[in-house]
């Protein structure tokens, strides 16, 4: 069982992105089968509940089944399972952060395979099965690490893949779009006195092409992070400068060509079940500085209560 509780105001009047409010709760009790100590099935709903709408008494109601094999470095998940603790794990350069808000599942299948010192990922999510109203819609992404002493190199990616439904509509074609974020970090922690202080340069990329209407087009830029935690307190800043990318999944702030976010946060709550932050964010575009205040909370009970 978990639940996911936000508050997210955001104000990009300078930048003229959308400025919004989102502000709910998520909802979603599991109950499963553990078969053995490697094969289980889990059943459930993701419900969300959007505060201010009196006239729905769900947003939104998300089944949640699926099968899950775990033995030693390898799981693999197949069905509707919580997108929690996968893709919500990606960079906003690479996919947006408003997917945990809306499409909180995974609907498809899951592959991890995870060392001490490496780890990868891979999954598709299908968004749309075709037919005479819905376009075929999937998009697939990877992940991973490789870690030595102090040093990590880390990558993500996704490929988006939109075609048409069973009737052929000329005013959109099948398109292809996708992204790919690769950094070095180094993690200087035990070299200070705070609890946390690491570093991450990498290089972006996306592409995008609109079958027979446009070739296939590229973007790139330089990607760098700074993040540094004291007890409660953290800050994180991202830079990104070079080619406006051309990613349609990733946060819209990497449609420019020179964008910085820095984060101020602080944790609330940090527990082994409970996790809750406040976090001002400050975004700066050519347009000039824009801001926004997110409170999240985020319950999981997830393994806790178990009856053989």
């Amino acid at each position: 069982m978990s639940a996911f509780g936000f508050a997210d105001n955001r104000e990009y009047s300078v930048s003229a992105l959308p400025s919004k409010t989102i502000f709910g709760m998520r909802f979603s009790p599991e109950l499963g089968i553990l078969v053995d100590s490697t094969h289980r099935f889990r059943i459930g709903v993701n419900y969300l509940k959007e505060f201010g709408n009196s006239e729905k008494f769900a947003t939104s109601l998300d089944p949640v089944i699926y099968y899950s094999y775990e033995k030693a470095a390898v799981k693999f998940n197949i069905g509707a399972f919580p997108r929690f603790g996968h893709s919500d794990l990606f960079p906003r350069a690479v996919l947006i952060d408003t997917l945990q808000y809306y499409r909180p599942n995974i609907e498809g299948m899951l592959f991890n395979y995870t060392k001490p010192n490496f780890r990868h990922s891979m999954w598709i999510d299908w968004y749309g099965r075709q037919s005479e109203t819905v376009r075929e819609q999937f998009m697939a992404g990877w992940s991973g690490a490789l870690k030595s002493t102090i040093w990590s190199f880390r990558y993500f990616g996704y490929y988006f893949h939109d075609a048409n439904k069973l009737e052929y509509d000329p005013e959109r074609p099948l398109r292809d779009n996708g992204s790919l974020l690769l950094t070095a970090n180094v993690d200087l922690t035990e070299k200070t006195a705070l609890d946390s202080l690491s570093v991450a340069v990498g290089w972006q990329s996306s592409m995008d092409r609109i079958r027979s209407v446009t070739d296939l087009r590229f973007a790139h830029g330089l990607y760098t992070e700074l993040y540094l935690g004291y007890r409660r307190f953290f800050l994180d800043n991202i830079f990104y400068t070079g080619s406006a990318q051309l990613a349609f999944m990733a946060d819209r702030f990497y449609g420019f060509k020179h964008y910085n976010r820095t984060d101020i946060g602080w944790k609330a709550i940090h527990s082994n079940y409970v996790d809750a932050s406040l976090v001002l964010s400050f975004h700066h575009t050519p347009h000039g500085l824009d801001n926004q205040q997110a409170f999240l909370l985020r319950y999981n009970l997830e393994g806790v209560y178990r009856k053989r």
